[in-house]
């Protein structure tokens, strides 16, 4: 792992890259445009949609209770080694 700690000369250009980014104009666009998409994510979550299914709950409990019963009855030796 090449991990090094830059120089005092590399670090003052790092620094005042980060600093010539942090006044430009296309830090500020970014930061409104995360802003505002962290709005849109928040509001997102606050108003979720009732998933609604074709079938209901209990339909599906039964046919897969069902289902579960003819596998017992027609092979019941994957269920007897369990």
């Amino acid at each position: 792992n090449n991990t090094e700690m830059p120089s005092t000369n590399e670090k003052s250009v790092i620094e005042a890259l980060a600093d010539f980014y942090e006044k430009s104009p296309i830090c500020g666009e970014t930061k409104s445009e995360l802003e505002r998409i962290s709005n849109d994510q928040n509001k997102k979550s606050l108003f979720r949609e009732e998933i609604t299914y074709v079938t209901s709950f209990g339909h599906q409990l039964i046919g897969i209770t069902w289902r579960s019963f003819q596998n017992l009855v027609g092979r019941p030796q994957p269920w007897i080694k369990q």
